[in-house]
């Protein structure tokens, strides 16, 4: 359901990266602003389309589980969120490698 405009999300983009940039590591809530921004990339992909956004999300999403451990209540989720953007690269991309990562994660 899309009900704001395209500066709407551009707004909360910049945001989310201003907030990243003011939690360096070893912040607490870093990963949870990785997590946020590559959440608003993979949205603002979905909605436009725009290449770069999987890439970044897919980048953002690995740092952010490196930064947590396995037994972190949060972990299933960024696993799965990685999946997503994954996917949704392999469907504009069709790298098969993409796929194969999807798929184990899933696992």
């Amino acid at each position: 359901k899309q009900q704001g405009t395209s500066n709407d999300l551009d707004e909360v983009i910049s945001l989310h990266r201003e907030a990243l940039f003011l939690q360096p590591a070893p912040h607490s809530a870093r990963s949870q602003s990785l997590s946020n921004l590559a959440n608003a990339l993979q949205t603002c992909f979905e909605q436009r389309g725009t290449s770069n956004d999987p890439d970044e999300a897919i980048t953002l999403y690995q740092e952010a589980l490196n930064l947590q451990p396995a037994s972190h209540p949060k972990y299933s989720n960024l696993l799965k969120a990685l999946a997503v953007a994954l996917q949704s690269r392999f469907e504009q991309s069709h790298l098969p490698q993409d796929l194969d990562e999807v798929i184990l994660l899933y696992r």
